[in-house]
């Protein structure tokens, strides 16, 4: 059977294809544990572990932390999310009461709804330029491109997938609404679901503003705003009360608060047209994508270095390009009007803590999909300098499969550093060597896992490159009273608690520490007063009772991270 004929593919084939080989690029990453912030949002997680937490979606309980540095969560106390995501915090209770803690049942829930997204891509673009192959290869480009690794293997970014999901929804509902009334009204539900999956989504407005402009009233801006300004009117209600929300009743200011990269916001604007250079280049040629940290070693401070002039020249050209073919292709200026306005939330003009990530580009994957489908097609087809080579043809169709195959195969690749916390720590360490926090952490996972000289040597070289790095005297400490060196683990304590004074693990392990080289009511003080300003604090309520009932020591809890 054809895949394609002269008019366009067989639907149900197409889609078949389609869904077997992203399903195939991603099978490897259904035999993944649980990495990075799934621990909190997932593992360590009570809040979601009970549906009697649920109500709490709906209060301030929601935003109340389990993962302040170092402590395991406090049952019921809070969902872990930073900002308010009610709709992905459900999809967790739904997970844990049919998979409890089996991985495998999340990761296979990310790929169902990965998959579902990618059928939203295919649908949308049919409907946006009518061309079957473009909207078979957009959505195959999106399904497979390493950039949405992140996004699909890690559970603790499902909002990535769940706003996208209510995001392409709203947006296809939005483009057929004359075929029914009331789904325009279905388009606005769709709208609040995606922001209360993630904040990404507020740019929905703004792209369906340029669909409108681009493809309903062809640039006519005075006829848009007459037929159109009412709709637009309902999702920017929709917007003023999600935002109403996330910074009123439900909002958490406190842990959203950063400051522009250097304290400047020069350097935060060069800075972050680098960042979309880089953007630039894991999608063209998919190389250097990675879990990203905070890392100042990032930051542009002169437009005149190398790095701001190639970034400033790369980005430039691409805007220009986008405005350039307007009038010759809409299709490829609508796909990099989508990529550059799908971003806009994460430009840092409201500081954020990670200037760069590659889950923040599972929404402008679509304009790249689309852009690179709709070239390489019009290069195999021989059109795009209007001319009927065979070198041509042969040309694009080369680089077609060398695209696919090659994305496909770094995809794979990726799904594997999210196989478990070595494999990211480990890549981790690869990226950022001068990184403390980076050493400190993998340190802690080589001592969970038993491997005390592993762990000893990471923390080690992370005081090497930051004396005062908290964590790495928190995991020394514990090594010390391992070997019972209780003088040697109370200073290593001690030095983490002047260095972080809110650390709940070294606090905790200082006070084992105190009752272990015979200073029993320092260490009920310090519990004590960790309760007070943690409520709740498991291990502080343990050793408390193990203290106070003359259990042996032995039964005491150490936080090992």
């Amino acid at each position: 059977m054809k895949l394609f004929d002269g008019r366009g593919e067989p639907i149900q084939v197409a889609i078949t294809v389609l869904l077997l080989a992203v399903a195939l690029v991603y099978a490897n990453s259904l035999m993944a544990y649980f990495a990075g912030d799934d621990a909190s949002v997932i593992e360590k997680n009570d809040f979601v572990k009970s549906w009697s937490n649920l109500p709490k979606l709906f209060t301030r309980d929601y935003l109340r932390t389990n993962s302040q540095p170092g402590p395991l969560p406090t049952p019921g106390l809070g969902s872990g999310e930073k900002s308010y995501r009610p709709v992905v915090t459900l999809s967790y209770f739904i997970d844990y009461s049919v998979w409890k803690l089996n991985p495998f049942g999340y990761h296979l829930n990310n790929l169902i709804l990965h998959l579902v997204n990618v059928l939203l891509v295919y649908v949308f673009v049919r409907l946006l330029i009518g061309d079957g192959f473009t909207a078979f290869f957009a959505a195959l480009f999106f399904g497979i491109h390493p950039v949405n690794s992140e996004t699909v293997c890690s559970v603790g970014f499902r909002e990535d997938l769940l706003s996208f999901l209510f995001f392409m929804l709203g947006l296809i509902l939005y483009m057929i609404k004359k075929r029914n009334p009331r789904y325009y009204s279905y388009s606005l539900v769709a709208f609040l679901l995606a922001l209360f999956s993630k904040e990404m989504a507020l740019t929905m407005p703004l792209l369906i503003v340029a669909y409108d402009c681009y493809y309903v009233y062809e640039g006519d801006l005075k006829r848009q705003a007459r037929c159109a300004g009412a709709l637009y009117l309902g999702y920017l209600f929709a917007t003023a009360a999600y935002l109403f929300i996330w910074a009123g009743p439900m909002g958490n200011t406190s842990v959203m608060v950063e400051s522009y990269p250097a304290g400047s916001f020069a350097v935060n604007a060069l800075t972050m047209v680098k960042v979309v250079a880089t953007y630039i280049t894991w999608f063209t040629l998919a190389i250097g994508i990675h879990a990203t940290l905070p890392d100042h070693t990032f930051f542009v401070r002169s437009m005149t270095s190398p790095e701001a002039i190639y970034s400033i020249v790369l980005v430039s050209s691409l805007l220009l390009l986008g405005v350039a073919s307007y009038r010759k292709s809409k299709t490829a200026s609508f796909a990099i009007a989508w990529f550059f306005l799908a971003l806009v939330p994460v430009y840092n003009i409201v500081p954020i803590h990670n200037i760069i990530a590659s889950r923040y580009l599972y929404l402008p994957c679509v304009g790249y999909s689309i852009l690179a489908s709709f070239v390489l097609l019009r290069l195999w087809r021989s059109g795009l300098f209007s001319i009927d080579a065979k070198l041509l043809r042969q040309i694009g169709r080369d680089l077609m499969v060398i695209a696919l195959v090659g994305y496909s195969a770094v995809t794979v690749m990726r799904n594997m550093t999210w196989k478990n916390d070595l494999t990211l720590w480990m890549e981790l360490v690869d990226f950022y060597p001068g990184n403390p926090y980076v050493r400190a952490e993998l340190g802690t996972y080589f001592n969970q896992a038993g491997l005390k000289s592993d762990a000893k040597n990471q923390w080690q070289k992370a005081l090497e490159i930051d004396p005062y790095c908290a964590q790495a005297h928190n995991g020394i400490g514990i090594l010390y009273i391992e070997q019972k060196d209780y003088t040697q683990a109370v200073k290593h304590f001690e030095q983490a608690l002047r260095n972080e004074p809110k650390f709940s693990d070294a606090k905790n392990n200082l006070a084992v520490a105190y009752v272990l080289s015979g200073n029993r009511d320092k260490a009920v003080f310090l519990w004590q007063d960790m309760l007070r300003e943690q409520p709740g604090y498991d291990k502080a309520v343990h050793n408390l009772r193990v203290i106070e009932h003359k259990i042996s020591e032995g039964e005491l809890q150490k936080s090992d991270g």
